[in-house]
């Protein structure tokens, strides 16, 4: 299990530098006339830049747990996760850009990586929230419950598991001390003593 989730990470992190390098890219096929003179001396800045604008956010992204799938993570909480580690690695390459004074850095080039980044980063993680929840409502990696107390709370809490099906847990029946039978489309397994045997 732990190999197939560091291929899982390892994957994530494949896609990440997939789309961070078709962001930085994307400037430059919309708007050819961006496109600094061929010469090695204006390339090698470009390529500094960008290099270090891609590791600052592969840090942050990793450092912000975007290479593993939290189930209890929504999808908004996920793409302002996205977001903060885009925004941050912006400033930071800002920063840069600034300080060592490369006045031949687009600013059209930068907003529309930048923009990229965001969109692009976030949308793919969207995809893949959406693919883990439909699998795990289909019955993978989830988890069996039993809820002891079949009154009020218990009602409660079992409707409430209900109504997030995408985070895996499923309700395997009810320990009580006074009811017997089903109780909300789940049996009562048993009293709470039971449960030691």
């Amino acid at each position: 299990m732990f190999r197939l989730k560091s291929r899982i990470h390892f994957i994530y992190f494949l896609i990440d530098v997939f789309f961070i390098v078709l962001s930085f890219y994307g400037p430059f096929k919309l708007n050819p006339s961006l496109v600094p003179q061929m010469r090695p001396d204006l390339l090698r800045p470009y390529f500094a830049v960008y290099a270090f604008w891609a590791i600052s956010l592969l840090f942050l992204m990793k450092n912000a747990h975007l290479y593993y799938t939290d189930r209890y993570l929504t999808i908004s909480k996920e793409w302002l996760k996205v977001a903060r580690c885009v925004v941050s690695s912006c400033i930071f390459t800002a920063l840069v850009i600034f300080f060592l004074r490369l006045e031949i850095f687009s600013r059209t080039v930068f907003l529309e990586s930048s923009a990229l980044l965001l969109l692009a980063l976030s949308a793919w993680r969207t995809l893949k929230r959406l693919y883990v929840r439909y699998l795990v409502e289909q019955g993978y990696a989830n988890y069996n419950a039993l809820i002891v107390g079949a009154g009020n709370a218990g009602l409660s809490l079992a409707e409430e598991i209900k109504s997030f099906p995408f985070l895996g847990i499923k309700i395997s029946g009810f320990i009580d001390d006074s009811k017997t039978g089903q109780v909300n489309g789940n049996e009562v397994l048993g009293k709470v003593e039971d449960i030691e045997r």
